[in-house]
């Protein structure tokens, strides 16, 4: 992709998933990368290996927590001198219905998914002296809704208007968008996938017919970073294999 070798990115949570497979991709493109975990610190490390020390920083830090967002962008700029890509893709994901739900459900999940990416978005901002991008990984779940999904849902739309409201601040140096992926194969949707009745229904509303991986997610985020995306801004692309359109309600 145009214009991302030699480039600074942060990636939360990449241990796994997608952002597994979104700093391998950046790397690939030339990208320095800043491997964020929080508890996945074996995979973590294998990925270190596999990208090399001298093209990553391994840093661990719960991004819910604004110190330690701080601590991660300020180990950034410390190790490779500023941040030019920001993805915030650290997030999960508990199925709670209303009468299920605590203070502490919706305040640890709301902290990671929503609180986590807007804190790393303003301690990464100052350091994007050459302009940059930001990257949100919200879910078809923040365009609409799915049973028991009561706090999981907010969180996600929260993002898409996060990421909208950035794109009018920080433009025109900086370029901010979001990917609502549909099912992709990671641990996250293994429970929904290993359920033969759910996962028949999802692939009969899903025009691809098959459930998507996590490269597929890491292509969209390396074309929005890259100069190839340097007029959009402010965006939410689903990937999802059509279900979204298709979906009746």
């Amino acid at each position: 992709m145009k214009g991302l070798s030699g480039k600074v990115a942060i990636v939360t949570g990449a241990a796994r998933g997608i952002g597994r497979a979104t700093a391998l991709r950046l790397t690939e493109e030339g990208c320095k990368v800043v491997i964020n975990y929080f508890k996945s610190e074996k995979q973590a490390k294998e990925l270190q290996e596999i990208i090399g020390e001298k093209r990553s920083l391994l840093f661990k830090a719960d991004v819910g927590k604004v110190e330690e967002c701080k601590s991660l962008v300020e180990a950034t700029v410390k190790h490779f001198g500023g941040v030019d890509i920001l993805v915030n893709n650290a997030g999960f994901f508990e199925p709670k219905s209303l009468a299920e739900v605590t203070e502490e459900d919706w305040d640890r999940m709301m902290d990671v998914n929503v609180k986590g990416a807007l804190f790393c978005s303003k301690f990464s901002v100052p350091y994007m002296k050459r302009g940059g991008s930001i990257v949100n990984i919200t879910s078809i779940a923040g365009l609409t809704s799915f049973p028991h999904r009561l706090t999981y849902t907010p969180t996600k739309t929260s993002m898409v208007g996060l990421t909208k409201a950035l794109a009018i601040e920080l433009a025109p140096n900086i370029r901010v968008n979001a990917i609502a992926p549909g099912v992709i194969e990671t641990e996250m949707t293994y429970w929904l996938r290993a359920d033969e009745e759910a996962s028949k229904r999802r692939l009969d509303l899903t025009p691809l017919k098959r459930f998507g991986k996590p490269e597929e997610i890491a292509s969209v985020v390396a074309f929005l970073a890259s100069d190839e995306a340097s007029y959009i801004t402010g965006e939410v692309i689903v990937v999802d294999g059509g279900f979204l359109f298709l979906r009746p309600y």
